[in-house]
């Protein structure tokens, strides 16, 4: 059987420094933009009915980690979860770094995402317009003068051009 290697521009993240299980990622990938907005809505969605809660159930734990999991391998095309944490749940406190705990996802993602945003807005520059495309899509500006053949209503009263229209469109 024959191989096809194709490059795909792939950014790798060693979770960790595990280089044996990277998170790998296009940051050309402009739909990664997308899924990422729709993830974070997600999200939110789900966290507000957790929102100030001490008291959940092991069954909730195990709801809301199925559904971070989910999204995440939704948003990223692969298992970034069993990569950055294993199969711990994703509702696992850690130290939060100020003595205090937060569940390990939010850790996760508060070290991951700026350091992904980052990349993405290195790897994605502004574009720069061709000169040769540039004339298709600059601005374009009127002339104040009539096309030739066409009557020159720039003369006509506001009513006098609501009636024209009116009638053109009849």
């Amino acid at each position: 059987m024959k191989a096809i290697n194709l490059n795909l521009g792939m950014t790798e993240y060693a979770v960790g420094g595990n280089e044996e299980n990277p998170i790998r990622i296009n940051l050309l990938d402009v739909n990664l933009l997308k899924r990422l907005r729709a993830a974070e809505q997600k999200i939110n969605a789900a966290m507000e009915q957790y929102q100030g809660r001490d008291d959940l159930t092991a069954e909730e734990m195990i709801g809301f980690d199925e559904m971070f999991r989910a999204i995440m391998t939704e948003t990223f095309g692969q298992d970034i979860c069993a990569c950055a944490f294993g199969d711990m749940n994703c509702m696992t406190p850690v130290p939060d770094g100020s003595g205090g705990e937060i569940p390990v996802f939010r850790a996760f993602l508060e070290s991951f995402l700026p350091v992904l945003e980052a990349d993405i807005h290195a790897a994605n520059p502004q574009p720069v317009v061709n000169p040769k495309v540039q004339q298709y899509t600059a601005p374009v500006i009127t002339k104040k003068t009539p096309v030739s053949g066409l009557p020159d209503v720039s003369s006509l009263s506001k009513e006098q051009k609501a009636a024209l229209l009116a009638e053109l469109m009849a």
